[in-house]
């Protein structure tokens, strides 16, 4: 029997209809929403790491920071982005997107005066706070001062070609000091090499007559390869640097959680940690402590007086 619906009744069925999806709708909008993991981004400079290339630093930092999170069984999801200059990471700062950010030490100097960073952490390389720069020359050069590397080619360790990276400030430190000049009017060349064996293997032939990379990578290579000890000696050394920083930005400083840097200090005492932050070749971070920087405001300000 065919049912006839009057005027009244096929609107009510149509609202009816209406009113249950949009409610399954809602419900299932609010449900997803609450298991939706929300975006903790991650912003990381190229230049904050040696011996490392940008993607493995950023699938690194993304691991990290998942352990991390599951560890405090927080619900978020990292973002890990690589920044080659600094104009860059100061523009995605103002625009309040990323929530930690990890810089070399001079170029959260040179931040600071513009945006909110906040460092919280450092990390430790070699089980030392500080990481020193060494000039190594060929013992077959016959150099034993840096006068004798007037116009001549040289090789240094840093992810980056620029002034403000650590072996250029420095050894622009040194040439100030002593000469007035800067290393691109003292040297007839300088090449920039990210890999360590890159530095070292090019003065060991003689193909370059000087390098500078950290002490530390020297003597790694030197137990590697006894040859690298007889054949090569260090001419000088800097002053210690903390060579980069993890710092909070204005986003970040309101979202903090104090598990999430209690878990950051607490990698290095576990097998995954420690895994975890020898991609970064760091053997665990620490707090932070305005002292640290110190001689890298002094390195930055004697080049201000070049």
């Amino acid at each position: 029997m065919k049912v006839a619906y009057t005027k009244i009744q096929i609107p009510i069925k149509r609202y009816l209809v209406i009113f249950i999806c949009f409610f399954l709708g809602f419900f299932n909008c609010y449900y997803s929403q609450e298991n939706i993991k929300k975006f903790y981004e991650i912003g990381l400079s190229k230049k904050a790491f040696l011996d490392f290339t940008a993607q493995d630093a950023k699938a690194a930092a993304k691991v990290l920071a998942q352990k991390i999170f599951e560890k405090m069984d927080l619900n978020y999801s990292p973002k890990v982005r690589v920044f080659d200059d600094l104009s860059s990471i100061e523009k995605i700062i103002k625009n309040d997107v990323l929530h930690v950010v990890i810089l070399t030490t001079p170029d959260y100097i040179k931040l600071r005066e513009s945006v909110k960073v906040i460092p919280f952490s450092i990390p430790v390389l070699f089980d030392k706070t500080f990481a020193r720069y060494s000039l190594i020359v060929n013992k077959n050069s016959g150099i034993s001062n840096v006068s004798q590397l007037k116009d001549k080619k040289i090789i240094v360790l840093a992810n980056a070609d620029d002034e403000n990276i650590f072996p250029i400030l420095w050894i622009n430190q040194v040439l100030n000091k002593k000469f007035k000049q800067k290393s691109n009017k003292f040297f007839s060349e300088i090449k920039i090499t990210s890999v360590a064996t890159d530095v070292i293997l090019p003065v060991f032939f003689e193909k370059y007559d000087a390098c500078i990379l950290t002490e530390d990578y020297f003597k790694i290579q030197a137990e590697l390869n006894p040859q690298i000890n007889s054949k090569l000696t260090v001419m000088d050394n800097s002053d210690g640097y903390v060579i980069a920083l993890f710092c909070f930005t204005s986003k970040g400083e309101k979202e903090k959680n104090q598990e999430i840097l209690k878990a950051f200090y607490d990698m290095h005492k576990t097998t995954n940690g420690k895994q975890l932050l020898s991609v970064f070749k760091t053997d665990q971070l620490i707090p932070y402590k305005e002292e640290y920087i110190e001689s890298v405001e002094k390195l930055l300000n004697d080049s201000l007086k070049e």
